[in-house]
């Protein structure tokens, strides 16, 4: 990195200049004075530029700093003293740098919502590593790569909160993951970059896209079972227990788990008292679930645009791609944004 050789500051008549690379003090920072920080970072790390590319530089600088800033006060104020930490400065400065060289409009909110969970994370834990990692990494991939990371999060680790039926899960698909389906990358390079940068990795095991789809929501995606379909003893026992409810796609004949995803089959037969009894429960529950293909073809059709991702996953290697922890962080700061999700990144790396 070069510094400016000119390290001086020139402040307004109410302004506080503090020098970026010092010891810093502050004792109930106003929100100006840290901003005086902030963009001191970013002059104290910066390559030099001239003439019209340092007008841009500054102005880009200034951008995120105080987009950053402004999430910061509104959102958790307690934390803007956080800025005197060298730690917080340098990735900051990271971010301040990326942006500078970029100035996408859409990476400018992932970084500032990737700062914002830095700044309010306790230092050398999992989850500060990978968002340091991931401030790092993020500027490095093209946006459309940058959506191939937001997609697999939101296929693989995320799911729908609340839904309750098929029309509100297709609602889901349609409104947060479809959009991410245009124009994804063809060519083998773009997923070996992003292996390269580091988000991801190609396993040698390909993920029917069907069984994606229905992972979370398997609830949604039986035609249950007829009452003479299973033991005795153990539809008794789950109906004892008030686990079981008409099946969604058939409910005149046929009963289901009453369970959204197949995970909560165990912790909602722990909550009742029937920890030994899991094993039987779950197998019940596997019982009338929807072929992977079968579901895939379901999904197109409720949500055509979902064709584009059909072929991609076919053709490219979506199919074997997995997120690092630095990729989970991107994809959640993505997921969030787009849905408004608020479940912690904790859930992802705890």
């Amino acid at each position: 990195m070069i510094r400016r050789k000119d390290q001086q500051q020139h402040g307004g008549d109410a302004s506080t200049n503090y020098q970026a690379g010092r010891d810093i003090t502050i004792n109930g920072a106003t929100l100006a004075e840290v901003r005086q920080i902030a963009i001191d970072v970013y002059f104290a790390n910066a390559t030099e530029l001239r003439g019209v590319a340092e007008a841009i530089a500054r102005s880009r600088a200034e951008s995120i700093t105080n987009a950053y800033l402004g999430k910061l006060h509104a959102e958790s104020p307690s934390h803007l003293e956080e800025l005197t930490r060298p730690d917080i400065q340098l990735v900051l400065s990271e971010a301040q740098k990326s942006f500078v060289r970029s100035g996408e409009e859409n990476l400018e909110r992932v970084l500032v919502d990737l700062l914002l969970h830095r700044t309010t994370e306790a230092q050398w834990t999992l989850q500060s590593l990978a968002l340091d990692a991931a401030i790092e990494c993020v500027a490095k991939l093209s946006e459309p790569q940058r959506r191939v990371v937001a997609l697999i999060f939101s296929l693989r680790y995320a799911r729908p909160a609340r839904v309750t039926s098929l029309d509100e899960f297709y609602a889901y698909l349609e409104r947060y993951v479809e959009p991410l389906v245009s124009d994804l990358p063809t060519r083998s390079t773009h997923y070996q970059h992003i292996v390269f940068v580091g988000v991801g990795s190609v396993s040698g095991h390909e993920t029917p896209l069907g069984s994606l789809i229905r992972s979370g929501a398997e609830g949604l995606f039986t035609r249950g079972f007829a009452q003479d379909a299973a033991l005795p003893a153990v539809f008794d026992l789950a109906h004892a227990a008030n686990m079981l409810m008409p099946c969604l796609r058939r409910p005149d004949d046929a009963f289901q788990v009453d369970a959204l995803a197949f995970a909560d089959v165990e912790r909602i037969a722990r909550a009742r008292g029937l920890a030994n009894e899991v094993p039987v429960l779950q197998q019940l529950a596997l019982q009338g679930w929807m072929e992977d293909l079968e579901v895939e073809r379901e999904a197109i059709e409720r949500v055509p645009g979902l064709a584009a991702l059909q072929r991609a996953w076919r053709d490219t290697e979506l199919s074997s791609l997995v997120l690092t922890t630095a990729g989970i962080a991107i994809g959640h700061a993505y997921w969030a944004q787009a849905t408004g999700g608020t479940t912690p990144l904790s859930e992802w790396l705890g």
